[in-house]
């Protein structure tokens, strides 16, 4: 009899935040030095904004809401963020 073929199982998809929350914790490890004073911040528009070129330059889509963003840097991250000149921003934090 004639050998079996192996069928190539189609790809799972991961639950969406599972790959995003994995893009982001590569962000924070490659693209950001953590600090130790409150003088190391970066705007929280700053650090979405490089969050979003660096998803584009990984072909992540699509890119996480900033919202998305937000809640998983203060409670999977524990970043702190603050308001420096009217200007909300996140501490102990800096882009490369």
């Amino acid at each position: 009899s004639a050998p079996l073929k192996k069928e190539k199982m189609p790809a799972r998809k991961k639950p969406a935040m599972a790959g995003k929350g994995q893009a982001l914790k590569q962000f924070i490890a490659g693209a950001t030095v953590r600090g130790d004073t409150e003088d190391d911040n970066v705007t929280k528009e700053a650090l979405y904004q490089a969050f979003v070129r660096w998803c584009r330059e990984h072909r992540i889509t699509p890119v996480p809401e900033k919202k998305a963003v937000t809640i998983a840097l203060k409670n999977q991250f524990a970043i702190k963020e603050k308001t420096v000149d009217g200007e909300s921003v996140w501490i102990n934090i800096r882009l490369r």
